[in-house]
C-alpha cells in the first residue's frame, strides 16, 4: 500500500508536469509538498476535461435536471409541492454552471500558487533527453530540461472517421461541446450507449429533452449485476428515453439546416430492419482516446490503442518520464488519475511505492445512480475465491429510501460479494440515490480486507441509506432485521 504520510524527497528535483487535469495538478501539488521544484504546463484551462467539460459541468446539469424533472413530471405533487407550468431558464443554468467552474479553477490556481508551483500556459512537446519545448501563446518557444517529466495530458472524445467532417458543434456534437449548448434542443440522438452516453442521455431527459440512444451492442452496462441492469432499464424507460440496442446507422446522417434537424436511418443488426429517426441534434459518444500524439517522436512506447506503456511504478520506457491518467491503460476516471498522480510523486521522491491498490470505485450518474467497487462473484471465482457468494438487499427495506421518492416502492438495491470461507468483503454494488457516496464504505472494506462481520458490527446512523450495508452484512449470515430470509 502507498503510504498516505507526506514525505520529504530523498533528493529535491526539477520536475515538469504536462497537463493540469485532476492528475496533473494533484501531482504538481504533492511534488511541491515533498520539496521539488515543479513547473506545471497547461494549454487550456486549469482542471482539464473533468472540471471544464466533463465531471463537474455534467453533474451540475444533472442536479438541475433532477429538480426540474420532479416539477415537470408532476412527481413533486406526491410530496405536496405543486408548481403550475414550471419552466427552465437555460441561460441562468449555464451562468450558474460557469460560476462553479470559475470558482473551482480559482481554487486550483490558489493552491498551486501557495505551493510555489510555476504555472505556464502553453503547448508542451516532449523531445529527447527529457527536453520539453513549450509553445507560448505569444509564439515564442521556452525550453526546459527537468530531471523528471510527468505526462498527464488526459484524453479527448474519439470520433469515428466517417463523422470527422460532420462534427460541426451545432447539429452534430461531441460530449465536450454538449456542455456549452447555447439552448436546449427539443430532441437529441446519442450514438453510443456506454457510460458517457447513458449519463448524458439521462441528464438531457431530465432537462425535458426527448432522447434516443443508439447502441451497437446488444446490451448496456457490461460488467454490472443483472439485477442492476434490470432496474436501470426499467427506470430509463420510465424516464422516456428510447434505447435502440443492437443498432447501427445504415447511412450517413443528413443535416437539414432549415428545420433544423438531423435525419438518421437506424438499422437493427439482427433483423436488418431500417427505421428513420429525426432529431434536432446528434451527440457522438463513441468512446475517448488518449492525447498521446507526438510522444513516439520522443521515443515513448505506446500500445496498439495509443496508450502509454508504463510499469508498476508508472514509469515509461524513457528514464525519468512517467505517465498517468487517461494516457495509460485502465478506466478513464478522474479519481484513478489522482491516485496515480500521488503514486508518481512518491516514486519521484525516492519512496519504494508501486501501484497495488485493490479498490477503484466506478459510478454511473444516471437515473437511478449506480456504483460498484471490487469484484463481482464471477470475477472473484476467476481470481481464486471459489466460495465467493452474492447477497442482495432491497433499497425499499430502508425507511430512509421512502422519504426520498414519490413512489410507494423505491427502486434499487445493495449487493455485497463475500468470500464465504473467510467472510472477507470482495466487492459491492449499489443502485440508490447518491450511490457514488455510498460506495465509499465498501471501497474502504475491500482496500482494508474487512469482513462482513466488521460491517455488521459498525453502528450506522438511522435513518440513512448507509444502513443498507449494515443490513446486507447481517444478511450474509442470515440475520438481517428488515429482510425475511426464510
Amino acid at each position: 500500500m502507498p503510504n498516505a504520510t507526506t514525505h520529504t524527497a530523498i533528493e529535491a528535483k526539477t520536475v515538469v508536469v504536462i497537463g493540469a487535469g485532476p492528475g496533473g495538478y494533484a501531482c504538481a501539488i504533492r511534488l511541491a509538498q515533498q520539496g521539488h521544484q515543479v513547473t506545471l504546463i497547461e494549454k487550456e484551462a486549469l482542471g482539464g476535461t473533468c472540471l471544464n467539460w466533463g465531471c463537474i459541468p455534467s453533474k451540475a446539469f444533472i442536479h438541475v435536471g433532477e429538480y426540474y424533472h420532479q416539477l415537470l413530471s408532476g412527481e413533486s405533487e406526491s410530496f405536496g409541492v405543486c408548481v403550475k407550468d414550471p419552466s427552465l431558464d437555460w441561460q441562468k443554468t449555464v451562468a450558474w454552471k460557469e460560476g462553479i467552474l470559475t470558482r473551482l479553477r480559482g481554487g486550483i490556481q490558489h493552491l498551486l500558487t501557495k505551493h510555489k508551483v510555476t504555472i505556464i500556459k502553453g503547448t508542451a512537446t516532449l523531445g529527447a533527453n527529457r527536453l520539453v519545448a513549450i509553445q507560448l501563446p505569444a509564439g515564442e518557444v521556452q525550453p526546459l530540461q527537468p530531471q523528471a517529466v510527468v505526462l498527464a495530458m488526459g484524453g479527448k472524445p474519439a470520433i469515428l472517421p466517417e463523422f470527422s467532417a460532420l462534427l460541426d458543434g451545432q447539429f452534430i456534437l461531441n460530449s465536450n461541446q454538449l456542455m456549452n449548448l447555447p439552448a436546449l434542443p427539443q430532441s437529441l440522438g446519442i450514438l453510443g450507449g456506454g457510460v458517457i452516453g447513458l449519463e448524458l442521455g439521462c441528464m438531457m431527459a431530465h432537462l425535458g429533452v426527448k432522447v434516443d440512444i443508439i447502441e451497437f451492442q446488444p446490451a448496456v452496462l457490461a460488467g454490472w449485476h443483472a439485477e442492476t441492469v434490470k432496474v436501470f432499464l426499467q427506470q430509463l424507460k420510465a424516464l422516456g428515453v428510447t434505447l435502440h440496442l443492437n443498432t447501427s446507422l445504415a447511412e450517413t446522417p443528413v443535416i437539414n439546416t432549415e428545420e433544423p434537424s438531423v435525419a438518421l436511418k437506424l438499422k437493427n443488426r439482427d433483423t436488418n430492419q431500417e427505421t428513420p429517426l429525426t432529431v434536432e441534434k446528434l451527440l457522438l459518444c463513441t468512446g475517448r482516446k488518449p492525447n498521446s500524439e507526438g510522444l513516439t517522436d520522443a521515443g515513448v512506447s505506446l500500445n496498439g490503442r495509443g496508450q502509454v506503456n508504463v510499469n508498476n511504478k508508472l514509469q515509461t520506457n524513457i528514464e525519468g518520464v512517467y505517465a498517468i491518467g487517461d494516457l495509460i491503460e485502465g478506466p478513464q476516471l478522474a479519481h484513478k488519475a489522482t491516485k496515480e498522480a500521488l503514486l508518481v510523486a512518491d516514486v519521484i521522491s525516492g519512496l519504494p511505492e508501486v501501484k497495488d491498490w485493490r479498490a477503484l470505485p466506478a459510478v454511473v450518474y444516471t437515473a437511478p445512480e449506480l456504483a460498484q467497487v471490487g469484484l463481482s462473484e464471477a470475477k472473484a471465482k476467476e481470481s481464486g475465491y471459489p466460495q465467493a457468494t452474492t447477497v442482495i438487499f432491497p433499497l425499499g427495506a430502508l425507511g430512509r429510501s421512502h422519504t426520498l421518492t414519490a413512489g410507494s416502492s423505491p427502486k434499487g438495491h445493495f449487493i455485497l460479494v463475500v468470500d464465504a470461507t473467510t467472510d472477507v468483503v470482495l466487492g459491492g454494488e449499489v443502485v440508490a440515490p447518491n450511490a457514488g457516496e455510498l460506495i465509499a464504505e465498501i471501497a474502504l472494506a475491500v482496500e482494508c480486507g474487512l469482513t462482513a462481520t466488521d460491517l455488521a458490527l459498525t453502528v450506522h446512523a438511522h435513518p440513512t441509506l448507509s444502513e443498507g450495508w449494515m443490513e446486507i452484512a447481517e444478511a450474509v449470515h442470515k440475520q438481517a432485521i428488515h429482510l425475511f430470509q426464510g
